[in-house]
């Protein structure tokens, strides 16, 4: 290596680190040489000492970690802090150990690591502080998964039992934490590490860290009166029960002394209402009942109480003389032991780890089977400890477990809550919130949505800010969802700006996905929701016709892109239908895109039947509408009559031979024979607007396949009416009447007409028709 990689105050000594290697290798040869003859003790600490400051500014220092491991496996208990200490600088450089050589680095890959079991769960705290940051230092080495599993580590890993504890063992915690986020890196790891007592360690890590970070921004607290403080010293000779009742509350306080116990013997009395705020030097103001309890233990057991003005005795009441009191100084709350910054990483790596393994919806059971992890992640989300960066992980954490149906909504709104409360909020925290909302909403029931307009005013915004195809979909989702709702709430997520955001997403032909899940969500709105002003001001149905028109200009030939085209506008037919009950909105449905598709479909020999009877449908409403003679004017003079030839001779054979077959619709099954009878349905007001059509009905594919169709229905008459019907069961003609009425009357207006009469004589339908005469009716 070159001299840059050399420590700076020994380049004048060592022009290349392989010098300076050498130099270590042999200050190990010696320390090895003292271990086996068992002298130089003072030598060694000094060798150690200075290797270890020299591994700290440059790891690579050491050629191969192992030669210092290797003298760990046999080292006295005396020396080996500063030896793990040496190692885990060693291996510091994240990619020195597969620089090295293959046999170099495979050594120490192979090596035994159950020994060190002992040195992480029952040495000195620094021997397991340092063996916890060496296998730290490993972790993110795929090849050294194994050395890590064997050494036992993950056995030690286990939740902690108190705040306290926390607090005092931080350096162990913090190493832990240190492993377990750069093993979790790899996805391979995780079988090793989701185990019950890891999220448990996780839990307590999360929930103590955010604890200790948040007093440390809030400081001590400055308060509003002046406290005055009460020591109680209870030595070895004060057995349990010492006589206090405690109310644990924050903080806990006294809520009687007992008489004859210690307590009632302290030299300055306590009252009730003494709030209890030091155990033996540790502030408690803020800890559990479980946490605080273990103290009592203790002796010699100091507790320190504060008391308001009011609660103090009267000068009357003192037990002691003026000149006998002692001034008691004020105690402030006790500083955080360690380094806040530290805190803050520990708090910061328990959060990489949970997303690391939130990653892979395999560990979600284990880890969401713990709730205070979802609560202390959601209750800082706000928090000013989350850098901008951290708080993004935090966000893509919360986006994981949103897949969960039953928290999705929580987390969705916390989230959203956040983003609405902030000045300025981070633009790259959008796309999660998008996603979450797009989970909360495609998992919930129709009938589970509860309108919220704030909500939809919400995404609304978030939409002009996104661009991004993956987002519009989430969007969209968002909007489809919240259309999905009852009826009867559908109005109360109407806004201006939830519906120009649907006629965006409609009108943008790049997303095929996008676009029909607004077109959907315009059709459900326009269906329980439909507000004629704003539908008129936005020209929302138009805009639908016209982006439809534009999907079938593109789909050209293509059949898949052909019947996307159907799908948009079969959507618009039937949200063009709702809107001929508003006057103000029938003259924007003379649509040019839409009287071409409705055209060409009489002249397809492949749209179905559930497509034609919707066409039909729309097509009768707009002609009983203020605009039908302009609406049947166009359709003339594109060719009405002989497209509705052309359509009967298509399926004469499927109406004619009986191949009724359902096909499933938007509302439900539909059949050729029920797309006729929405078909002859129309006819009898087209006739009543051009008498001339007749001329159409008498062609011959027509009449053969309106003869069929009523001897078909005088046959399921007979079947259902009938000498052989059951005449234990109503049957049910209500679909039945509703065709044979429209027949009736079609063939009526037939019968008035001479050529009409003529084709009608043809169909030899006198006799089924005098039949059905015999059969009951109401």
């Amino acid at each position: 290596k070159g001299i840059d990689m050399v420590p700076k105050e020994l380049r004048v000594m060592f022009k290349t680190m392989k010098q300076l290697q050498f130099k270590c290798e042999g200050l190990l040869e010696v320390v090895e040489q003292c271990l086996d003859t068992n002298r130089g003790r003072e030598l060694i600490t000094a060798i150690l000492e200075c290797m270890s400051g020299l591994t700290y500014l440059s790891p690579l220092c050491v050629l191969d970690p192992y030669s210092v491991y290797k003298i760990v496996s046999k080292a006295p208990e005396w020396v080996h802090s500063p030896l793990l200490c040496l190692l885990c600088n060693t291996l510091s450089d994240e990619d020195r150990v597969e620089k090295n050589d293959e046999e170099e680095s495979g050594e120490m890959i192979n090596a035994q690591s159950d020994y060190l079991f002992p040195l992480i769960s029952t040495s000195t705290l620094k021997t397991r502080q340092y063996t916890l940051a060496t296998l730290a230092n490993l972790g993110p080495r795929k090849r050294f998964q194994p050395f890590i599993v064997n050494s036992g580590v993950f056995r030690v890993i286990k939740p902690l039992p108190s705040r306290s504890y926390f607090v005092e063992h931080f350096g162990l915690v913090i190493e832990c934490m240190r492993l377990l986020t750069n093993m979790t890196c790899m996805e391979d790891t995780h079988l090793d590490v989701m185990t019950e007592t890891v999220v448990g360690f996780l839990r307590d890590v999360l929930k103590y860290s955010s604890k200790q970070i948040l007093f440390d921004l809030k400081g001590p607290p400055v308060p509003d009166v002046e406290y005055e403080y009460v020591t109680a010293t209870f030595e070895e000779e004060d057995v349990p029960p010492l006589g206090l009742r405690i109310r644990w509350e924050v903080p806990p306080y006294v809520s009687e002394v007992l008489a004859d116990t210690p307590a009632a013997a302290l030299e300055q009395p306590l009252m009730d209402g003494d709030e209890l705020v030091e155990v033996n030097g540790v502030d408690v103001t803020e800890m559990e009942q479980s946490e605080i309890e273990p103290f009592f233990e203790m002796r010699p057991l100091t507790l320190v109480f504060r008391r308001t003005p009011e609660r103090r005795p009267k000068k009357q009441e003192l037990t002691l003389k003026a000149d006998e009191e002692e001034e008691i100084a004020k105690v402030e709350k006790l500083d955080t032991y360690g380094d806040p910054d530290q805190y803050l990483e520990c708090f910061n790596l328990a959060l990489l780890t949970l997303h690391n393994l939130a990653t892979n919806r395999r560990n979600h059971d284990l880890i969401l089977a713990e709730p205070k992890i979802l609560d202390t992640i959601l209750e800082i989300i706000t928090s000013e400890i989350l850098a901008p960066s951290l708080r993004r992980i935090t966000f893509s954490l919360l986006t994981c477990f949103a897949e969960h149906k039953d928290i999705a909504g929580r987390i969705f709104m916390d989230m959203a809550e956040y983003f609405r409360s902030c000045e300025k909020g981070d633009p790259a925290l959008q796309k999660y919130i998008i996603v979450c909302a797009n989970l909360f909403y495609t998992s919930m029931k129709p009938e589970e949505v509860i309108p919220d307009i704030g909500m939809m005013m919400f995404v609304g915004k978030l939409a002009e800010l996104e661009t991004t195809s993956s987002s519009s979909m989430s969007l969209v989702e968002v909007l489809h969802g919240m259309s999905r709702a009852p009826r009867d709430r559908r109005s109360q997520f109407i806004c201006r700006e939830t519906m120009v955001v649907t006629v965006r997403f409609i009108e943008d032909p790049d997303q095929w996905e996008v676009q029909l899940r607004a077109f959907e969500a315009a059709y459900f709105l326009t269906l329980g929701a439909c507000d004629p002003v704003l539908w008129g001001s936005l020209t929302v149905v138009p805009r639908m016709a016209k982006a439809a028109g534009k999907a079938r200009e593109f789909a050209g030939r293509d059949p898949v892109l052909q019947s996307r085209a159907d799908g948009l506008f079969e959507l618009t037919m039937r949200s063009a239908e709702v809107c001929l009950q508003y006057e103000m909105l029938v003259k924007q449905l003379a649509m040019p895109d839409m009287d071409r598709y409705l055209m060409d479909l009489f002249a397809s020999e492949t749209k179905t039947p559930p497509l034609m009877q919707c066409a039909v449908h729309l097509m009768t409403g707009l002609i009983k509408s203020a605009i039908g003679h302009g609406c049947y004017t166009r359709w003339r003079a594109m060719g009405l009559g002989d497209k509705i030839i052309t359509w009967f001779k298509n399926h004469r054979a499927e109406i004619c031979t009986g191949e009724d077959k359902n096909m499933e619709g938007a509302i439900g099954h539909v059949s050729i024979g029920n797309a006729l009878d929405t078909l002859l349905h129309f006819l009898i007001f087209a006739l009543d607007m051009d008498a001339d059509l007749v001329s159409t009905l008498i062609a011959d594919d027509v009449v053969s396949c309106i003869a069929f169709r009523i001897l078909a229905l005088a046959q399921k008459y007979k079947e259902q009416l009938g000498e052989g019907a059951d005449k234990g069961r109503v049957p049910d003609l209500s679909g039945q009447n509703v065709s044979f009425r429209s027949i009736a009357q079609l063939l009526t207006v037939l019968a008035c007409n001479e050529h009409g009469l003529a084709a009608m004589g043809k169909l030899n339908l006198a006799v089924p028709l005098a039949g059905l005469l015999e059969l009951p009716s109401e």
